[in-house]
């Protein structure tokens, strides 16, 4: 005798007895088995969803690990340096991103500042965000050319990705001493460079994402910019989670409405940062938040 083991008319399994000592199954033996199997069925289930719940908040475990472990490779605060300010944002999409900033000091008067997006998110792009961090701190150290970093990071992070996937990146180099800024764009979003004039600049240098062509490749097509900066001059720099930011209507937040924020000189700083924040919370609304986001500052005084 057989009978379905059903929750909410989905199959589970089956019950099934067989050899009955005296006769054959009759319609109270059928009854009976059913009640059997519906009881049968229940705890089954019950089984099976605690089991996921647990395999759940494993998971969940896990990730909130790994973001722990991400945060912790996040610069703690902004460097101070004398003459500038240095400000910093970044939110992932998801329990771990695939943005990544730093800044590091490379000699006693060259610091360095990466701002760097790995295609797609998740686990996956937070590892390789991770790479590019120990890339970037083991081989730019004592190295003031921006050109051969920017092509060692290539060298070494192309054995390392998927196919489908790469980095693009800003690194660039703060000259203390000369109020220089050499850097380079390896397929990333445009910098902005807003001066105390009103005017405003948005530059976009040739530069392959990393991970796309070989160094050969990379170091030929590659174009390094040095910005002579002046007081009132600031620097944006940022990953397409900004100008992608889209509200439930799929509009983006654009370029105009950052270009619109640099022009106000009197939003320097955390307030520049804090004010893309606000229109960007503001323009996306209740919308889910669809890329990490990060956006790094530098001002001159």
């Amino acid at each position: 005798l057989v009978v379905p083991l059903r929750i909410r008319e989905e199959p589970l399994g089956v019950m099934a007895v067989l050899c009955k000592q005296r006769g054959s199954f009759e319609n109270e033996d059928r009854l009976l088995l059913r009640a059997l199997a519906d009881q049968g069925a229940l705890f089954i289930n019950n089984a099976l969803l605690t089991g996921e719940v647990a395999k759940q908040e494993r998971l969940r475990r896990d990730l909130q690990i790994a973001r722990d472990i991400q945060q912790r490779l996040l610069p703690e605060k902004c460097p101070e340096v004398d003459g500038f300010e240095i400000a910093a944002v970044g939110s992932a999409a998801t329990e771990v991103g695939g943005d990544y900033y730093d800044f590091f000091w490379i000699d006693d008067t060259h610091l360095g500042f990466v701002v760097a997006d790995v295609s797609g998110k998740g686990v996956h792009a937070a590892l390789i965000a991770a790479m590019i961090r120990s890339i970037f701190r083991t081989q730019a150290r004592g190295n003031t050319d921006v050109r051969s970093s920017l092509a060692q990071a290539n060298g070494f992070i192309g054995d390392d990705l998927r196919s489908d996937m790469f980095v693009t990146c800003i690194y660039g180099i703060l000259d203390t001493v000369k109020s220089t800024f050499e850097w380079g764009r390896a397929g990333h979003e445009p910098l902005i460079v807003a001066h105390a004039s009103g005017e405003t600049d948005v530059f976009s240098p040739n530069g392959f994402a990393l991970g796309v062509v070989p160094s050969s490749d990379f170091d030929e097509l590659l174009e390094v910019e040095t910005l002579h900066l002046k007081s009132g001059d600031r620097i944006l720099m940022f990953t397409d989670g900004l100008t992608e930011a889209m509200n439930e209507d799929e509009e983006e937040f654009g370029m105009q409405r950052i270009l619109d924020i640099m022009n106000n000189p009197q939003q320097e700083g955390m307030d520049a940062l804090q004010a893309m924040e606000d229109q960007v919370a503001e323009h996306v609304g209740d919308a889910a938040q669809s890329d990490d986001l990060t956006i790094v500052y530098l001002g001159v005084k």
